[in-house]
């Protein structure tokens, strides 16, 4: 008909954005795309169950994780680009739509297990949202039988239904329940097995500077690791020589600074046995469940404990299970405070000049014992502990033997 006026139809420009990949992750749902051409930057829209699109964001990336999800809630993204023109943001016409995606449980972390002779526990870290957990078992960690279902305020199972000489492996799942519906979460990563640690946890870890620690601190540290790596536990140092600020530091933990009180021991009263060098602190090499597992560092105390040295877990007042230290002056650093009054006059001991050539002997048994060397004059060797019987212990050119203190240089 002349003069007629043809329909108008919504027609939405093509965008140059694709998205290629939406999923749920273990941070959130994850959303990526690709784009056939330049643009500065780009706004992510999203909608809730079908609802209005709002803008959420802005990112540089082609990939974007929206933490902000929930469980149950079903979410839709639109990518639009742009670019920067004169110092503003002008949006391309066209943007690019997801396809719907509901969000389901996170992942639980840190699965782990310890078998025994005739059960494997399974352990992982607790999800505060989770309405139960769902177990998984394979022995080839490509086929997963789900195995047991346990309630949401449990983080550990025992499988009894274990046959010997086969090796397992475990997933945890979360479930969750919302509005009448239950949500399966992403499986966890497979279980690292205590008695069969990844290649990683292979090794010890020396966080500190061993060679501030007291010389005989340093043997006993050596002769540590080597016991516990004969008997398959790998060790991370974590804390060794502490500066009276660095004390002062964690005893405002849990008063005036946030987190749990670790010490009660002020920098500037000297009362720490690190601040004195006479003392580390360990951890298992393993994943975080492991590093302070109660029956792991008791595991490794018993070994420990066979150098000589002192554990904290022994304590009885206040436990102190990751903590070692040199026995020679007691549970406390009391008597080093009496004897020395601060640390930095205690650490002028740990190395000593010898005022003439000097014998070392081989035993306690000074005047009768064989010699292993004569010390040259004015040779400093690092003392390991000294005797009121009027000798100390000593190392000179790798050899280990005694010396009479009358023989040192008075310390300046």
């Amino acid at each position: 008909m002349i003069g007629s006026v043809a329909p108008v139809t919504n027609v939405q420009a093509a965008s140059s954005v694709k998205i290629t990949s939406i999923k749920n992750t273990k941070n959130g749902i994850v959303l990526k795309w690709k784009n056939s051409k330049k643009a500065t930057g780009y706004r992510i829209y999203r909608s809730e169950d079908g609802g209005k699109f709002s803008s959420i964001d802005i990112t540089n990336k082609k990939t974007y994780t929206d933490p902000n999800v929930e469980t149950g809630t079903t979410y839709q993204y639109k990518v639009r680009p742009y670019k920067i023109k004169r110092y503003k943001r002008k949006f391309v016409s066209g943007s690019a739509t997801s396809k719907s995606i509901t969000s389901v449980p996170r992942i639980v972390l840190d699965v782990v297990h310890h078998a025994y002779d005739d059960k494997v526990v399974i352990t992982w870290v607790a999800n505060d949202d989770a309405s139960s957990y769902m177990i998984y078992r394979s022995t080839d960690k490509k086929n997963w039988e789900k195995i047991d279902i346990v309630p949401y305020d449990t983080d550990a199972y025992e499988d009894i239904y274990i046959e010997p000489g086969v090796k397992y492996y475990y997933k945890v799942q979360e479930l969750k329940f919302v509005d009448g519906h239950s949500y399966e979460g992403i499986k966890s990563a497979a279980s690292t097995s205590y008695d069969d640690p990844i290649n990683v946890y292979k090794k010890n870890k020396i966080n500190i500077k061993t060679s501030k620690l007291h010389p005989y601190l340093q043997l006993k540290l050596k002769q540590a690791l080597k016991k516990c790596n004969e008997k398959g536990i790998y060790l991370i140092i974590t804390e060794g020589l502490r500066t009276k600020k660095r004390q002062d530091s964690l005893y405002a933990q849990g008063r005036t600074k946030p987190g749990a009180i670790v010490t009660y021991a002020k920098g500037k009263s000297y009362s720490s046995q690190h601040q004195w060098g006479i003392a580390f602190d360990i951890a298992i090499n393993g994943p975080k469940k492991v590093r302070y597992n109660v029956n792991m560092l008791a595991k490794a105390a018993k070994i420990i404990k066979t150098t000589g040295l002192a554990w904290g877990g022994d304590w009885t007042g206040f436990s102190d299970m990751p903590h070692f230290y040199l026995k020679t002056w007691g549970a406390t650093p009391s008597k080093l405070k009496r004897l020395y009054k601060t640390p930095t006059k205690f650490k002028k001991t740990w190395k000593r000049t010898l005022k003439s050539a000097t014998p070392l002997y081989a035993s306690t048994k000074l005047k009768s014992g064989p010699v292993l060397a004569t010390i040259p004059k004015s040779t400093k060797v690092a003392v390991y502990y000294y005797k009121t019987k009027g000798y100390a212990k000593v190392v000179y050119n790798k050899m280990t033997g005694y010396v009479y203190t009358s023989s040192f240089k008075k310390i300046k």
